[in-house]
């Protein structure tokens, strides 16, 4: 029997051809379940593959009122299996299926499940499932992207940029006969499928429109695709960088090494006015837990004054949630909510694949979570006995 943690067993899928599909194609709900199962609660272990959750949760998640409804659900889901083909020259070398969920147990108010051990092992490096990429394949949003990312990545391991004819592109992401207007093209297909990419691997890509000619009506022939992943500065430059700045909190610090670390990290990460302004923020404003501000200050760049004033409320809700899993679908719910009134606002699928949702869900009675990037800022204190409080702030540019 293969040995799937052997990674020389399956450096061979680099060099042939494979592809992935489904007997019953995902729907969108049930796509947005499975990430509960297999993300949003950290459950990314292959020594793991049970999960249980009250039945009034998943219930509350799926927005159904009768456990038969769910069990119709899971029922469909079961259903559905994974196929995988290996090549080698035109002639098969390898085939294989199975499961999406193994099995699901309804039991004195909990449903148990038992999760596919293929998926799990698909975030686990060097491995067959891992190296087929059926992390990307379950859960990006559009299976078109999928087709898009096998392509497209191997390609940029020896260059930045690469171009692909447009009818060529067209049939990578099988829509040859589908939205003849490239703008329709660009807009339901291309734009999902780079958002996809971006959001469900290390990769950060952008494209270009190539045409013929220079003028701005001409014909799109090719698409340039343009890999973003910016690359720190020379490396003696930031250390050097890293423990100047650790000079001005030295002595208010009892881990030295860690907070070095922690600034040579946002100095890469951000750049070294940022980590500057940050200290200079915890300074001017606290004497005590120096240390614990300023981690808090580098998450969430709190010496950018200018920027969190420019967040207004969108949404709050005040109410009592019987568990942190609850409030983590509350504020899925609002996060949906905003995604669909505001134009442009892409970050929901962002944040449902980063850890934020895990944090949450493991939040203790009394404690406090504090996020901010570039378009939101999400506040939540959970109370296991009093009410609760979710407030989501939009970027006033968004």
């Amino acid at each position: 029997m293969l040995n799937i943690y052997n990674s020389q067993q399956f450096n061979f899928l680099k060099k042939h051809n494979f592809s992935v599909f489904t007997n019953k194609s995902l729907n969108k709900k049930e796509k947005k379940f499975l990430k509960t199962l297999y993300i949003s609660c950290g459950i990314i272990d292959k020594n793991n593959s049970e999960i249980s959750y009250k039945t009034e949760d998943i219930l509350s998640i799926l927005n159904y009122d009768s456990i038969a409804r769910l069990e119709k659900f899971l029922n469909n889901i079961i259903s559905k299996r994974v196929f995988y083909r290996i090549e080698e020259d035109n002639k098969l070398l390898q085939n294989g299926s199975f499961g999406i969920i193994n099995s699901y147990s309804v039991y004195k108010g909990k449903v148990y499940f038992l999760l596919s051990e293929e998926i799990l092992l698909s975030f686990v490096e060097k491995t067959l499932f891992s190296y087929l990429k059926i992390d990307k394949f379950i859960f990006m949003e559009e299976n078109f992207s999928y087709n898009l990312y096998l392509y497209l990545i191997p390609l940029f391991y020896n260059q930045k940029e690469v171009n692909i004819e447009l009818d060529k592109l067209k049939n990578i992401l099988n829509a040859e006969t589908s939205y003849e207007r490239f703008y329709d093209f660009e807009k339901y297909i291309l734009k999902k499928a780079i958002e996809d990419i971006v959001t469900f691997s290390k990769y950060n890509l952008s494209y270009y429109k190539m045409k013929t000619g220079k003028n701005i009506n001409n014909k799109v022939t090719a698409i340039k695709f343009i890999l973003n992943n910016k690359k720190p500065g020379n490396y003696f430059d930031v250390k050097y960088a890293a423990n100047e700045l650790l000079n001005m909190v030295k002595s208010h610090i009892t881990n030295i090494n860690e907070m070095y670390e922690l600034i040579l990290l946002y100095i890469v990460k951000r750049n070294y006015d940022y980590v500057l302004l940050n200290i200079k923020y915890v300074l001017a404003n606290y004497t005590d837990n120096i240390e614990k501000h300023l981690k808090r200050a580098l998450l969430y760049d709190l010496g950018n004054t200018e920027k969190t004033d420019k967040y207004t409320l969108y949404v709050e809700d005040i109410a009592h949630f019987k568990t942190p899993f609850i409030l983590q679908m509350n504020l899925w719910r609002h996060l949906n909510k905003v995604s669909s009134e505001i134009p442009d606002y892409d970050d929901v699928n962002r944040l449902y694949y980063s850890d934020f949702f895990k944090k949450i869900i493991k939040l203790k009675d009394k404690e406090e979570f504090d996020f901010t990037n570039d378009s939101v800022r999400i506040f939540i204190k959970y109370n296991v006995k009093e009410e609760s409080i979710i407030r989501i702030y939009i970027h006033k540019e968004v």
